[in-house]
């Protein structure tokens, strides 16, 4: 099965981090609550622990853009995300390949908006549909991944039946929440280990309202060449509420708060928040060039 057409736009040796007097501030009005899903495979994680760094090529995943008009979201270009998101990869001893010959890792980046449709039962008042579980119809709480199924990643989204995920009767809140919640990541929170009922209640309520989120998936760069197969070696999800923010500043704080969980595997959902006195200093960004996709990576 061919694979390169997930990828739209292979970026080699685009990006590189000139660590000059060139500072870029950022100061946010008030506390900002991010949500961190971070996996990696254990032997990615064995055979790399000693690389002091990682290169890698950014591949354009799926943008999402929401239900509501969002300039400040729809005139960022995949280009302007992923310089962004490279200075904080290097914070992580992540750093841009030279050439397309070359590289450890290529990381597909979405991003975008989650979508939040409004459940036509309860505008309806409607409370039984029939079915025993018409009671969880919408509910955050009906929602929840079958047992032994895995969740998708990011790149699968578009083929994701949700109605594995409701428990009730579809409907189409209930339809996207479940969407959103496998590509943010939020199972773990809700259903594994290490959260309290208040803060399972307060993801519940988060993962009902729109989101800004960066979802990226990094794959073995060698093993996609040799074998031309994707093997998904880590995976970092996060994410902050869109309301009261807008997307230029929220991709900032956002990469701020998940820069410490690249790379990593982590048990629980991180829940780190953006200090409003916090100085986002990155270095200057200087575009060496673009390859497109239609320059396999094999060739």
């Amino acid at each position: 099965m061919p694979i390169f057409h997930l990828f739209r736009h292979l970026v080699s040796g685009v990006i590189a981090l000139t660590l000059t007097s060139g500072i870029s501030n950022t100061l946010f009005a008030k506390p900002v609550r991010v949500v961190v899903n971070a996996s990696a495979d254990e032997d990615y994680l064995e055979r790399t622990k000693d690389k002091p760094y990682q290169t890698y090529h950014f591949a354009k995943g799926k943008y999402h853009g929401g239900t509501k008009r969002d300039l400040k979201l729809e005139n960022m270009t995949f280009m302007e995300v992923a310089e962004t998101t490279a200075g904080y990869l290097a914070r992580a001893k992540f750093y841009p390949a030279k050439t397309k010959d070359v590289g450890d890792l290529l990381i597909l980046l979405s991003w975008g908006t989650t979508r939040i449709d409004v459940d036509m039962t309860e505008v309806m008042g409607i409370t039984d549909l029939g079915n025993n579980n018409a009671g969880d119809v919408g509910a955050p709480q009906g929602i929840g991944p079958p047992e032994g199924q895995e969740s998708p990643t990011g790149a699968q989204t578009e083929s994701f039946d949700a109605s594995a995920y409701t428990a009730g009767p579809q409907s189409i809140g209930a339809y996207h929440m479940g969407i959103n919640q496998a590509m943010l990541g939020f199972e773990k929170g809700l259903y594994g280990k290490g959260h309290s009922r208040t803060e399972r209640e307060r993801l519940r309520h988060e993962l009902s309202e729109e989101r800004y989120f960066i979802v990226l998936n990094a794959f073995d760069l060698k093993y996609l060449r040799e074998h031309k197969e994707l093997k998904e070696v880590w995976s970092t999800r996060y994410s902050t509420f869109n309301r009261g923010t807008n997307f230029t500043e929220a991709l900032d704080f956002m990469n701020l708060a998940a820069s410490t969980s690249f790379g990593k595997n982590l048990d629980t959902l991180q829940v780190p928040r953006v200090d409003p006195d916090a100085n986002v200093i990155i270095g200057e960004i200087e575009v060496l060039g673009t390859e497109s996709s239609t320059d396999s990576i094999n060739e």
